[in-house]
């Protein structure tokens, strides 16, 4: 079960997230932000310790909007 902390945190964050997409959405929807937001979960992802959070960021990944850009022609995956 989340945690309070856990659960506040998160509000937190989807306040923030929204206030600035709604204050910048030329920036949030640019193609520089794009990849910017993927490289910074990509950073974080040699630093993940168990499955879970494995499963976590790439469903993330596989969420952002440039994700279905970088398609393979081999059909391998991106993370």
């Amino acid at each position: 079960m989340p945690s309070y902390k856990n659960m506040r945190s998160v509000q937190t964050s989807i306040y923030i997230w929204n206030y600035i997409e709604e204050k910048y959405p030329k920036v949030t929807t640019s193609e520089e932000f794009k990849i910017l937001e993927v490289l910074n979960f990509l950073r974080i992802y040699p630093y993940v310790t168990c499955e879970d959070e494995k499963n976590i960021l790439e469903n993330i990944i596989k969420k952002l909007p440039i994700y279905e850009e970088f398609n393979n022609p081999d059909g391998r995956e991106i993370v």
